[in-house]
């Protein structure tokens, strides 16, 4: 078994050859790289045996490292080829994607780095497509300057959320796409004949005023504007899914009275707050941030009972958002009706809610018996029917949330526990309150408070 110059000198330059240093070192012994039948023999059976049955694999693992590169090889002297050492006219360059090692070859040699494999005929006609490539990226490279680097930096603006291109730049950028398609890629791996150098270069033209013109549209919003498109709301803009709102935005190059309900980047709406905070009509109310995402605020009118309401911060920009634009404080007037048709009392309030609720009612026939926030549990004694029901706390508070904000008892209360209750039997009430932790001598105290109640309304 032999191993010609070219392949052996493609096995030193390999980084696998690092695994076979046994090969390595009998190799790099001659000046002519090459594996003679005399130096076959001199191996062990072993070392024998691996080359007659893994060269065919070891060869093509090697090959693999390589990559063909398209440069402009003008400037390199004539000369011959690294790997078989046959003069080339026309130089190609090879680099193994491993140790960064750069081979200088002809353009028989360069075929091998190209996709030829078996030597099949699609295999060949796929090797002819990527050299066509080759040559015409190499060409490209040669007579468009920056053509190259341009076509990458368009896929990168497609990819950069920071960017957020306004409706004149994303048509721009979609029609250069297009015309890439047509005049580039689609013709890429075909012969030079099907390129047109001269559409090419407008095309490259064009692609540097459109980077010039993103470069204008970063710098317009990031210079400080309120309702501008910077990078930090762009970057939020791309999980909108709304293409009706998206085309908003870019039509109108930044944010209106129509889309500023989908910002929800938290450093705008940080700043829509502050603004609202400063606003004179709404001087009486507390505005709350709790979660990080700012998805929902919570409010708490000063002068009321300090029940906090919760609200979405899209729900919150969409009410005052004509103030927010016009800063006139006239165009807060009658909000707040609006602001509590689309808020909730929070969790956190829903006790202090129910006092208000049921204060000066002036029905003592109702007994309360478990209010628990955590479990939104409600359960009441009926005294004058002399029942026992549950009811969910959340839902029955929130139906009276404008006679809580009004500070005043809530209306037609034993209709709307009619309504809604779940009737308790003793057993349940019991197995309830164990649930909820009570001790036994509790749970007792309770049923004998319930039964006294029963024997005094006898």
């Amino acid at each position: 078994m032999t191993i010609n110059n070219k392949d052996a000198t493609l096995f030193i330059y390999s980084e696998l050859s690092f695994e076979y240093i046994w090969l390595r070192n009998i190799i790099l012994i001659k000046s002519y790289y090459c594996l003679t039948e005399n130096d076959f023999r001199q191996l062990s059976y072993s070392q024998q045996e691996i080359l007659r049955n893994e060269w065919t694999q070891i060869h093509f693992q090697c090959q693999k490292e390589w990559k063909a590169l398209y440069e402009n090889m003008d400037e390199v002297p004539k000369g011959k080829c690294e790997l078989c050492g046959t003069s080339y006219k026309k130089p190609y360059k090879i680099k193994n994607e491993k140790n960064g090692k750069i081979l200088i070859v002809g353009s028989t040699c360069i075929q091998h780095f190209t996709g030829i494999i078996n030597n099949s005929k699609d295999d060949r006609k796929n090797a002819e497509a990527k050299l066509n490539e080759l040559k015409n990226r190499q060409f490209i490279v040669e007579n468009i300057n920056g053509f190259e680097d341009n076509t990458k930096r368009i896929k990168t603006i497609e990819e950069d959320k920071s960017i957020f291109l306004n409706e004149t730049l994303l048509n721009e950028k979609n029609e250069i796409t297009q015309l890439l398609y047509q005049e580039f890629s689609s013709k890429l791996k075909k012969d030079k004949k099907f390129l047109n150098i001269e559409n090419l270069k407008k095309i490259n033209k064009r692609m540097i005023s459109f980077f010039d013109n993103v470069q204008k549209q970063v710098k317009y919003c990031n210079d400080g504007g309120i309702f501008k498109i910077n990078s930090l709301i762009s970057k939020s803009l791309h999980t909108i899914n709304d293409d009706k709102i998206l085309k908003a935005l870019r039509k109108n190059n930044g944010i209106t009275t129509n889309t500023i309900s989908y910002i929800e980047e938290p450093t705008f709406i940080s700043k829509m707050i502050d603004k609202l905070r400063e606003c004179p009509e709404l001087s009486h109310v507390e505005i709350i941030f709790e979660t990080i995402e700012f998805k929902e605020l919570g409010i708490i009118f000063k002068e009321k009972n300090r029940v906090e309401y919760r609200v979405k911060t899209k729900d919150m920009l969409d009410i005052f958002k004509e103030y927010l634009f016009n800063g006139d404080s006239n165009l807060m007037k009658n909000k707040e009706g609006e602001f509590l048709n689309k808020s909730v009392i929070s969790k956190n309030s829903l006790t202090l809610a129910l006092s208000i609720i049921f204060d000066n009612y002036g029905n003592h026939d109702l007994e309360e018996l478990i209010c628990d926030e955590k479990s939104n549990l409600l359960i009441y004694f009926d005294r004058k029917k002399n029942r026992i029901f549950k009811l969910n706390l959340k839902e029955f508070v929130q139906y009276y949330k404008i006679d809580v904000y009004e500070n005043r008892h809530g209306k037609n209360i034993i209709n709307q526990i009619e309504d809604n209750e779940n009737k308790l039997t003793y057993s349940e009430l019991r197995n309830i309150l164990k649930q909820k932790g009570y001790s036994d001598e509790t749970i007792n105290d309770i049923f004998t408070m319930i039964k006294q109640e029963m024997k005094d309304k006898k």
